[in-house]
């Protein structure tokens, strides 16, 4: 019941304790049950991996040693964060101070300074920013200077990409997603004060992504690979772009009945982060729109993919190093 009556009031929209009983829609007590009886469990399920993976030493980077390669231990080390902070629990925060020693954030620094790891400009360097940002709501500022090289590297390639380029990264499902640095990127920008920067991205997001043709239509046409590239495009649009100008898209995006089926067969291992990717620009939406049809579906696809075992849990080459990560990161959306 802890969290169970903050809860209620919120759904209710009522700044203090209700004298009447509160009448909830089926969807309301359905994500009632979710926060109180299964969130949790799943968040404490989906940690175990990433502490796993987190402690190996796979390649030689400084701090993003394991998880297979450097961007999973970047979103692995942010899991730790996400984790910590979702549970109220405090080891997983000790797990991620070891691995960010002082000597190891300068070999990471060093590491990028010099180009960085191969390929990971932009989705390692996006999750980058991400971990920046949670380690700054711990308490920590020792990414901050590494987080603003990372930062200049990042805008630069999205400065950088001709219209031709930034049509395809803008609808990008994989590793060249430009939605996925440029949300981050933005973030890390108003965080730190670079009003210059945001600005920048902000014409971005409306001279290229916002004329870009995906609707939530055509999202199952996008099966091969971990992002969904019409999702991410609302979520970019959604955390970029001024609140009336999302009104005005949204009124002509959405669908008079949204649906979207959860994916549960997957044909290699790519595919199986894309259940959780689609939860976070589902989540998204409902934040834009009040509307609980889209923590429904947030709730179709986390709650699917969490019975989904094989495709998170096991095998470490293919899943186990990596899957787990979006589905916390989906999780941490919904604080």
């Amino acid at each position: 019941m802890r969290r169970l009556l903050p809860l209620l009031i919120l759904l209710a929209g009522c700044p203090t304790p209700p004298e009447d009983p509160i009448e909830l829609s089926p969807s309301d007590l359905r994500w009632l049950d979710w926060v109180e009886q299964e969130q949790d469990d799943a968040v404490a399920a989906l940690a175990e991996p990433v502490v796993d993976c987190t402690q190996r030493t796979d390649t030689s980077f400084g701090v993003f040693h394991g998880c297979y390669d450097w961007h999973s231990a970047v979103h692995g080390v942010y899991a730790l964060h996400a984790v910590s902070a979702l549970l109220d629990e405090p080891s997983y925060l000790a797990v991620a101070d070891g691995l960010l020693t002082e000597q190891a954030i300068a070999d990471e620094r060093a590491t990028i300074e010099q180009g960085g790891p191969l390929n990971e400009i932009p989705y390692g360097y996006a999750w980058f920013l991400q971990l920046a940002e949670a380690r700054g709501d711990a308490g920590r500022d020792d990414l901050d200077a590494l987080a603003d090289v990372v930062a200049d590297q990042l805008a630069t390639w999205v400065a950088d990409l001709p219209p031709g380029a930034a049509e395809s990264a803008v609808l990008s499902d994989d590793y060249g997603s430009a939605p996925w640095a440029v949300v981050n990127l933005h973030a890390w920008a108003e965080r730190s004060g670079e009003d210059a920067l945001a600005a920048d991205l902000v014409d971005f997001v409306r001279d290229e992504v916002l004329p870009a043709d995906c609707a939530l239509e055509d999202e199952d046409d996008y099966r091969d690979d971990f992002f969904p590239p019409c999702l991410h495009r609302a979520l970019v649009l959604t955390r970029v772009l001024p609140a009336d100008e999302v009104l005005d898209w949204l009124d002509g995006w959405v669908p008079d009945d949204p649906r979207l089926d959860p994916v549960e067969e997957f044909s290699r291992p790519h595919p199986a982060g894309l259940n959780f990717s689609r939860a976070w620009g589902l989540w998204a939406l409902f934040e834009s729109t009040g509307d609980p049809v889209w923590r429904d579906l947030w709730l179709d696809h986390v709650q699917t993919h969490l019975d989904l075992t094989d495709y998170w849990r096991e095998d470490y080459a293919a899943h186990s190093h990596w899957v787990p990560q979006f589905g916390i990161h989906a999780i941490a959306q919904t604080r």
